[in-house]
């Protein structure tokens, strides 16, 4: 290993904990933090993963001086507080998709990025699975010819549930939550990869789930 400090807090335990540590002690980083916003899950995720340094402040962690890098895997309403304040701290990035609620948010944290010379990348970790380099490769040889249509379907069972699932910020449009949040921001990301860049956009929204229910109020989203 290099004399590089590969030191990296993650802020957001879900995610951060599942994929992101074991990643990056793959690739030879130290794990040396977890943030959340509750105490108990921060512990825990520490706890499994052997990690001392244990954050409910996302700011304190990005403040710590033996850090080199922060991994922000938290819900997209708070990758922009975090990212701009990760890279004035001087921090390198890694940030899950998608990386802002907005464009203006997207240009802000990609030009602090240039400014202050530091690496920011988003987790599109699916644009280096097998499958998609070899579709990367076969439009590439001229496989299928002029590209003019396609089409992409997505099946999922994780939402279909007996019972009303509550409602949780992947519902809420202020927390960039909805299907682009998910996977539908890797389709993009595929999309651009594979054809290049997008001209102009369109779309449709709708509730795949009314019956979902607010746990505070009691009321489904069909009804608010």
């Amino acid at each position: 290993m290099s004399s590089f400090n590969r030191r990296i807090g993650i802020i957001g335990t879900g995610f951060g904990a599942q994929v992101h540590a074991p990643g990056f002690r793959s690739e030879g980083w130290e794990v040396a933090a977890f943030c959340s916003r509750s105490r108990e899950k921060a512990e825990k995720a520490a706890h499994a993963a052997g990690v001392e340094g244990v954050h409910t402040d996302p700011l304190e962690l990005i403040r710590r001086d033996d850090l080199a890098a922060v991994a922000i895997t938290t819900p997209p309403g708070s990758h922009h507080p975090l990212c701009v304040a990760a890279l004035k701290a001087g921090k390198h990035v890694l940030c899950e998709k998608p990386f802002a609620i907005d464009a203006k948010q997207a240009a802000e944290m990609r030009d602090l990025a240039d400014k202050t010379g530091r690496t920011a990348m988003i987790n599109h970790e699916f644009r280096h699975t097998p499958q998609r380099a070899y579709i990367k490769d076969l439009l590439s040889d001229g496989y299928i010819g002029k590209f003019q249509l396609c089409t992409v379907e997505l099946f999922l069972d994780r939402y279909v549930s007996g019972q009303p699932r509550p409602l949780t910020w992947m519902a809420s449009k202020s927390q960039g939550g909805g299907v682009l949040g998910a996977l539908g921001s890797h389709y993009i990301d595929g999309l651009r990869h594979w054809f290049g860049e997008v001209a102009s956009v369109s779309g449709q929204l709708a509730t795949l789930r009314p019956d979902l229910v607010d746990t505070v109020t009691g009321l489904t989203a069909q009804s608010q």
